[in-house]
């Protein structure tokens, strides 16, 4: 009978374990939804940070990249000066 006593004493502490938990203050829909604004807001400024870091970090050319802008500006001038022919 001793089995039957230590399951009473199981189901007596889970159902308090369960009392308690109905007992805790639930958040309100109001805090809810003011939490996911200020969740939201933070992540919106992180991606508008992140953005600018970005945006201000042009990529580097590497030497035949900037040797190929180099090779196009020299083309160009001389398609004008040939245009003025």
């Amino acid at each position: 009978m001793s089995n039957s006593s230590d399951q009473l004493d199981l189901n007596t502490a889970l159902n308090g374990s369960l009392d308690s938990n109905s007992t805790a203050p639930q958040p309100t829909h109001k805090s809810n939804q003011m939490g996911r604004w200020s969740f939201i807001q933070q992540e919106l400024e992180n991606a508008i940070h992140n953005w600018d870091v970005l945006e201000s970090n042009s990529p580097k050319l590497s030497p035949d990249e900037e040797q190929m802008v180099k090779i196009k500006g020299l083309i160009g001038q001389l398609k004008s000066k040939l245009e003025q022919f």
